[in-house]
């Protein structure tokens, strides 16, 4: 008996449960950072006119700031009807008009669509041989979004420091746009697990926030949400608490309680309290998350599946093994509607059952479990995965150790 204690404790928590440290902007899960990129891109040009555009533009921009983007979208195609209709001004009214359909089109994760508009928008800016160098850089940082969501992170930055040099040159570093620009790269560091480079631009950027662009509360939100994850990964609960609290209390301002962004929010604060221990509030605060997203999204959404996976971590860390089993379930059947595209995600949440049966000491669901999670990330479109491929062999080949050891004879 002391031989198989000694050699249990000796593979016992080893390997850490995942909680998708992982930016996936298209679709929006697991971190949850607040990615879709509520970008205003305030033009500021004089028309001369033509208030109905102008009109639909602001509409534009409103539905877009509140997260609306279907809606949004409607509005940009509506304005570059307008666009192509008015005899002043047309090129102008043109691009952005462009600019906004593609920022809509790729929030509602049509990248194609979104690409070929801000590429149109860009050919038309060509044509007028350095007219509107703002429009440039403007357009210039979207399409080095764009990139960067294809994952081309080379073609990214070059149209990304374009659009910087643009900016630092003309002083122009009190804009939403600047801040927007600091965001995305940000987001391409979190992407390459450099925190420290992420956690850097979003404290630029949240300080051009919450100074200059005060008519943007939920964008100020957005970035207050986004730095508290990068400082979670980072182990820097405190103050990730802090600004999560920050997001919280501006979207219950603006929103509702019971907002989407609210959930997100919520669930984003009591993965916080898991890590703190305090297990009560973080019960509390993960369910009152999860009933705000089961009733925002509707029963089986995509997005739900990071709500089951924190709150299956959260009862596998107090010990209650059958309701953990069964979130962990929930969230790889909703992933299993698209297995092809959460292939990466799905075998995280095999290895969390892994580590949860192996809690349990039922080893040889656990040896299943980690073989069905290195099949799924082997096969999955994510490029960076040779390091929890290791992770997850080594857990497997002691789960496997275990498992042949004869105990009767030692």
């Amino acid at each position: 008996m002391t031989i198989r204690k000694q050699l249990l404790n000796k593979y016992i928590n080893k390997s850490s449960l995942f909680e998708f440290h992982r930016i996936r902007e298209i679709p929006r899960l697991f971190i949850y950072l607040i990615i879709a990129l509520l970008v205003n891109s305030t033009v500021n040009i004089n028309c001369g006119g033509g208030s109905i555009w102008q009109d639909a533009i602001n509409n534009f921009e409103y539905l877009y700031e509140r997260g609306d983007f279907i809606e949004s979208k409607k509005a940009a195609e509506y304005a570059l009807e307008l666009a192509r209709e008015t005899k002043k001004n047309t090129k102008s009214r043109l691009v952005e008009s462009y600019i906004n359909l593609g920022m809509a089109d790729i929030s509602i994760q049509n990248l194609e669509s979104g690409e070929k508009s801000l590429y149109k928008a860009l050919e038309i800016l060509d044509s007028k041989k350095g007219e509107n160098h703002r429009l440039y850089a403007v357009c210039n940082f979207h399409i080095g979004h764009v990139h960067s969501l294809k994952g081309d992170i080379p073609k990214a930055m070059q149209y990304l420091n374009s659009a910087r040099q643009y900016f630092l040159e003309n002083k122009d570093l009190q804009s939403d746009d600047y801040a927007k620009l600091l965001e995305i790269i940000a987001q391409i560091h979190f992407s390459i697990s450099d925190y420290n480079g992420s956690e850097k631009h979003y404290r630029e950027s949240l300080n051009i926030r919450e100074k200059f662009i005060l008519d943007k509360q939920n964008s100020l939100a957005q970035c207050s949400n986004n730095l508290a994850a990068v400082l979670r990964i980072k182990g820097e609960l405190k103050e990730s608490e802090h600004y999560t609290k920050n997001a919280l209390e501006i979207w219950e301002r603006i929103f509702s309680s019971e907002h989407k962004n609210v959930g997100i929010g919520l669930n984003n604060l009591g993965v916080i309290y898991k890590h703190q221990g305090r297990y009560e509030e973080a019960e509390a605060t993960l369910s009152k998350a999860l009933f705000i997203n089961e009733k925002c999204l509707g029963a089986n959404h995509i997005d739900l599946a990071p709500d089951y996976n924190n709150m299956a971590q959260l009862m596998h860390s107090k010990g209650n093994y059958t309701p953990a089993e069964s979130y962990y379930q929930k969230a790889i059947n909703i992933l299993m509607q698209d297995e092809e595209g959460y292939r990466f995600e799905i075998g995280q949440i095999f290895a969390n059952r892994g580590e949860l049966h192996f809690s349990t000491g039922n080893y040889k669901k656990a040896l299943d479990c980690f073989s069905d999670a290195i099949d799924q990330i082997s096969f999955s479109n994510v490029e960076q995965k040779s390091a929890i491929l290791k992770s997850m062999a080594n857990r497997r080949k002691q789960i496997e150790e275990i498992l042949s050891y004869d105990f009767d004879n030692k």
